[in-house]
């Protein structure tokens, strides 16, 4: 029967026909999963009698003589949600209370029930922006509440948002108004780092001064930073120079000058100066000049010292 009804239908319309007959299961079997079970209702009707119901449904309810929902209104709602429905339906008795709707306000401790007796008294507190005026209780009288707190806005709030940082978030959620003494916290986006303090505080209405985000120095911009070492200077330079170091080396040269090291060695240059050295020594050369060190040695020339002494003898008496 498929077969014929796809050949008369031809391949691609066929094709089609069956995909949307695969899409509607799969979107039925799916709802089907996500079916809510009858809520149980003592004391009350609902408006459709069934077993399960599908996801997304609106099941209505009411309460018998005497008897109200747990919602404002003489009747109720609740919806059909992924297997769950949005609250339990209850009919209570018509002298108890549901929890009040106090603007900026909320009872302490939260009541799980969803009602109040008759003749119980609750106690209020005002979230952060503002403060309770005149007494923190009330007490359900009848069904109703009797002389319920009011919460009035605090005059101090920081009613600006609070500065903005380049390269940076807050880690809070919005608000427009944030009560006095309130801090927040600020982190910066991968790469950079925080500079100064990391948050802002609300005081006196105004915000204290942010951080700043500057951009992390990659590894090879790091400076790189020593206390000394070798310095050689050789071929066909003029010269060589290293200070604080532990030796200095020219070769060629003209000059060689060594200042605080331990060595200076220079070879066919024409001046070797070691200062505050060890050892200096020069070959070849025709000066070598050392300061405060151990030992200074100059080759090259020591023929020309010896044929003198031998012409002008040093007398005796000296």
């Amino acid at each position: 029967m498929g077969y014929l009804f796809c050949r008369e239908m031809r391949e691609p319309k066929c094709l089609f026909f069956v995909l949307l007959i695969w899409c509607l299961g799969t979107v039925h079997a799916q709802d089907s999963q996500r079916s809510c079970l009858k809520p149980k209702l003592d004391r009350g009707y609902f408006d459709l009698d069934e077993e399960t119901y599908p996801h997304g449904t609106k099941l209505y309810y009411a309460c018998d003589k005497g008897w109200k929902p747990v919602v404002e209104g003489w009747w109720g709602m609740v919806k059909c949600e992924n297997r769950k429905w949005s609250h339990i339906p209850q009919c209570i008795d018509e002298n108890n209370c549901i929890p009040p709707d106090n603007p900026n306000a909320k009872e302490k401790p939260l009541n799980v029930n969803g009602w109040y007796p008759n003749g119980k008294t609750v106690w209020f507190d005002c979230d952060l922006t503002h403060e309770i005026k005149g007494s923190p209780s009330a007490k359900c009288e009848n069904g109703s509440w009797r002389e319920l707190p009011l919460c009035v806005e605090k005059y101090d709030l920081c009613r600006k948002p609070p500065p903005v940082v380049t390269n940076a978030v807050i880690i809070h959620k919005y608000q427009d108004k944030f009560p006095e003494g309130f801090k927040l916290n600020y982190t910066c986006q991968d790469s950079y780092t925080l500079e100064g303090t990391d948050s802002t505080v609300c005081q006196s209405g105004g915000w204290t001064k942010g951080p700043t985000c500057i951009e992390t120095p990659s590894p090879t911009e790091w400076p790189s930073t020593g206390d000394g070492g070798s310095s050689t200077s050789s071929d066909r330079g003029n010269g060589g120079t290293s200070s604080g170091g532990d030796r200095s080396t020219s070769s060629g040269g003209d000059r060689s000058t060594s200042s605080g090291g331990d060595r200076s060695t220079s070879s066919g240059g024409d001046r070797s100066t070691s200062s505050g050295g060890d050892r200096s020594t020069s070959s070849g050369g025709d000066r070598s000049t050392s300061s405060g060190g151990d030992r200074s040695t100059s080759s090259g020339n020591l023929i020309q010292m010896r044929n003198s002494i031998k012409k002008y003898p040093i007398p005796s008496s000296v």
